[in-house]
């Protein structure tokens, strides 16, 4: 643990003495998810110290080529041929504020955007907070983040998204503003929403892929390669300290988010 926060050293071939890791920021608030995904579940846990195990749910895949160290996660039940499975990682939607960082890219175009990170009730398909990427995200390209009680879906246009970026989703209640940052393209948007605060999913974890409630659909894939969530908002300078840090770790295994 350093700074609350877990970071990633294993992979030591990949090491290089020309890869410096910048450290994170100092944070007040603690961090319930970290995890390096890929190869497998047993190297995919959350690098959490005491944080509960994530299960697969389904059959996600550990593709090694093209892309390698990334989970392929999609609808259970799908016309995609690959991805059909999501994981879960136990964490639950603790905090009203929140901060997302994850490195993914969707994988294939369906009738839907793929959805890297959701958080929602059971019987709610729309979920409590909702992360969409990709082609129908908001009705274009790019990562879209939607949160019920503010009445918040911001998009941020992003190029190319089906390569593999890493992004940042922070979220300040009660100020009820919310901060999309495309940490490889160095783009962001801030929304502010209505004077409700944020409703918590009270029985439900947030997952990597499509949430349980809404396992069946044409949704496309995403490949996801780190996925972490902090119980608290964050500012752009910290916001660019995390994906520094984040982005360098993923360059030792061979990842360039």
């Amino acid at each position: 643990m350093t700074q609350g926060i877990a970071q990633k050293f294993t992979d030591a071939a990949w090491r290089s003495a020309n890869i410096v890791i910048p450290p994170l920021p100092v944070l007040s608030v603690p961090t319930t998810l970290w995890a390096y995904l890929g190869t497998s579940l047993a190297a995919s846990q959350n690098m959490v110290a005491g944080a509960p195990p994530i299960i697969e749910v389904g059959t996600p895949e550990y593709p090694t080529l093209p892309i390698g160290n990334v989970i392929r996660a999609g609808p259970t039940t799908s016309s995609l041929p690959y991805g059909k499975g999501y994981l879960d990682t136990q964490v639950p939607d603790e905090s009203k504020s929140f901060t997302l960082v994850f490195a993914a890219r969707e994988n294939g175009i369906g009738a839907g955007a793929a959805v890297p990170l959701a958080c929602g009730k059971v019987g709610n398909a729309g979920g409590t907070i909702r992360v969409l990427l990709g082609f129908a995200a908001g009705g274009g390209g790019g990562l879209q983040c939607a949160i019920v009680g503010p009445n918040l879906a911001p998009v941020l246009p992003v190029a190319n998204y089906y390569r593999l970026k890493t992004y940042l989703i922070t979220y300040d209640d009660p100020t009820f503003t919310m901060s999309i940052y495309d940490l490889t393209d160095g783009t962001s948007i801030t929304a502010t929403g209505s004077s409700f605060t944020r409703s918590q999913s009270t029985n439900s974890s947030f997952t990597v892929g499509l949430m349980p409630v809404n396992t069946v659909g044409t949704g496309s894939a995403s490949d996801v390669a780190m996925v972490g969530k902090i119980s608290g908002s964050v500012n752009a300078t910290q916001a660019a300290q995390i994906g520094a840090n984040v982005r360098a770790t993923l360059a030792l295994t061979g990842l360039m988010a």
